[in-house]
């Protein structure tokens, strides 16, 4: 998403500089068509940066990166000057050759603000809706690396449970095995404590003695 708004918005400052520049006056010459080019995007920079400014209140936005901020405000900078920008410069090109009487010039800017005025407030509003996705996208990757986290402590405390349990099991194996042994060899020995016992002959008396 970012690497799509990010050439949108290179592709549209070109397209809006071009446009400019074109209809500057022609007998001007590179130098002041460029200043002029330059002090048209900078005022309308400045006016959307207010906007942006105007769109966060109530917002942390100071939480967002600043290449969302910049990709967001130089895309309607570009907009607007696409606009407008053509239509005022066309009618001031028309007054400086008398095709166009100076009041009529000003009723043009007059309607150009209103309209720039009508538009501004909706990209306010477009503007904080795009805050306000942004916060949500932000909030949603915080959820997914939380239980991302919390999946990887479970696995690892299975892990360790696991490791405990098969330790237990070869702890009681050796103790059972030793205690087998332990009763093998007293029985062994019991056995051959028994069977020295039979071994051991009986004295025989004589029958003479006997008699």
């Amino acid at each position: 998403m970012q690497t799509f708004l990010g050439l949108f918005m290179i592709i549209a400052n070109i397209v809006a500089a071009g446009i400019v520049y074109y209809f500057l006056n022609k007998d001007w010459d590179t130098k002041r068509k460029l200043i002029c080019l330059a002090v048209i995007f900078g005022v309308m920079y400045f006016a959307v940066s207010i906007l942006y400014f105007l769109s966060g209140i109530g917002l942390n936005t100071s939480e967002l990166p600043s290449s969302a901020r910049t990709m967001l405000v130089f895309s309607f900078v570009s907009v607007n000057i696409i606009l407008f920008m053509p239509f005022i410069i066309k009618s001031y090109n028309k007054m400086e050759n008398k095709e166009l009487g100076e009041k009529k010039f000003v009723n043009r800017l007059k309607l150009a603000g209103v309209l720039f005025l009508i538009v501004m407030i909706m990209e306010f509003f477009t503007i904080r809706g795009n805050i306000k996705n942004m916060f949500e996208q932000v909030r949603l990757l915080e959820e997914k690396a939380g239980k991302t986290n919390v999946m990887t402590n479970e696995v690892q405390t299975n892990v360790n449970s696991n490791v405990i349990e098969n330790r237990s099991v070869t702890t009681n194996t050796k103790m059972n095995e030793s205690v087998s042994r332990e009763r093998e060899e007293i029985n062994t020995r019991k056995n051959e404590i028994l069977l020295e016992g039979n071994s051991i002959s009986t004295p025989e008396f004589s029958e003479d003695i006997i008699r």
